[in-house]
């Protein structure tokens, strides 16, 4: 999932939640079908069944640490983006709400408050000099423009919102989440630890 074209999570953080959930289907399933692990052998040298559990629970507790640490950084990225202060345009053009926009803004208001008062012996808009007529509607089209993309963008970025959590939180952070938790449990109540001297 994209916003404005970056990636809300690193590929390292979606690879890691996929080898978690793999790893951790494979330990449940070896539990849950009591899978006989006797005959375990690699490269031809039989190895005692106890080693499975060993091994998965050192690659499940790795895999979980890596895990989270590039989830973390992913959510303080996520977060980072929702404190940006720009809108983006259908046109794709950046309007940043920097410095320049507000003093733009706070000279626009002070240029009212002049208005204001060159106006109050002025009975309609049309008796204003041309240019006072000028920034005032300039200044009254810029607002509306304003307020519709701000509406557009609040019920863009609520979609985006939602949509940006439950990717973060459920899809890549809880599933993952639940699955390693539960094979690491699954391993400490019903593994073996107690590895043979004898490979």
């Amino acid at each position: 999932m994209k916003l404005q074209g970056n990636e809300i999570l690193s590929l390292e953080t979606r690879r890691a939640g996929q080898r978690l959930i793999a790893i951790s289907a494979a330990v449940l399933s070896v539990k849950a079908f009591r899978l006989n692990l006797d005959d375990l052998s690699v490269l031809s040298v039989s190895l005692p069944a106890s080693l499975f559990d060993v091994v998965a629970f050192a690659i499940l507790l790795f895999g979980a640490i890596t895990f989270v640490f590039n989830w973390v950084g992913d959510l303080t990225a996520f977060k980072k983006w929702y404190q940006e202060r720009e809108i983006w345009s259908q046109f794709q053009t950046n309007m940043t709400l920097d410095g320049t926009f507000y003093s733009s803004g706070l000279k626009l208001l002070m240029r009212l408050h002049e208005l204001d008062s060159e106006v109050q012996n002025v009975a309609s808009i049309d008796e204003l000099p041309a240019d006072v007529r000028k920034d005032f509607t300039d200044l009254k089209t810029n607002l509306e423009l304003w307020t519709v993309r701000l509406e557009e963008h609040q019920r863009d970025f609520t979609t985006v919102s939602r949509m940006g959590k439950f990717y973060i939180f459920v899809l890549w952070g809880a599933i993952p989440a639940i699955f390693t938790f539960t094979a690491i449990v699954t391993l400490i109540c019903t593994g073996d630890f107690q590895i043979s001297s004898q490979l």
